[in-house]
């Protein structure tokens, strides 16, 4: 019989896991442990959106000022009287 990971164990193989990188048994144990825990699963969800923003591409910075820029017009529209 195996012993269940802690959180903290999970928590410092969770990138490996997530990269496919943990031997067949580790990858077991982790498994099981996301299974029981909805806390390591959000871990998860989140360090699986991290690695998929890793390589995107940032805006320019006009860009970034042109939606600041639209996104407060649209929080503050111009009073018409």
């Amino acid at each position: 019989m195996t012993i269940p990971l802690t959180c903290a164990q999970l928590a410092d193989q969770i990138d490996d896991y997530l990269t496919c990188r943990p031997a067949r048994a580790d990858r077991a144990a982790i498994t099981r442990h996301l299974a029981r825990c909805p806390d390591c699963r959000a871990t998860a969800a989140t360090f699986r959106l991290l690695r998929a923003l890793r390589g995107t591409p940032q805006p320019s910075r006009q860009l970034e000022q042109h939606l600041l820029s639209e996104f407060h017009r649209w929080l503050h529209p111009p009073v018409i009287r």
